[in-house]
């Protein structure tokens, strides 16, 4: 008989101090994934530019770096998402890393 596949545990979001602690590595991560330009929106919330280049995959790697890293959850969002009229304010008023 198969087993379910148990949930990963959830881990609070990444704080802006957590994120700009391991800023150096987050950002190492994201250029080997042609994202430029991160920033800290709010509690984890990343903003980045994806090159025009690549897709959006490279957005789930650096969400799994700022997971790994900090020990906390982040989701990254591509600066096009700015686009939208509907955009979160926090994304738009950011802090760099």
């Amino acid at each position: 008989m198969s087993q379910p596949l148990a949930e990963p545990a959830h881990l609070p979001p990444a704080s802006g101090q957590q994120v700009r602690s391991h800023a150096a590595e987050l950002v190492q991560v994201a250029v080997r994934h042609g994202i430029t330009a991160q920033a800290f929106a709010s509690p984890g919330r990343l903003r980045g530019h994806v090159a025009d280049d690549r897709d959006l995959s490279g957005m789930f790697e650096i969400q799994r770096a700022a997971a790994d890293l900090p020990g906390a959850e982040g989701t990254v969002y591509p600066d096009g998402a700015l686009r939208h009229q509907h955009a979160s304010p926090d994304l738009v008023t950011i802090t760099s890393l």
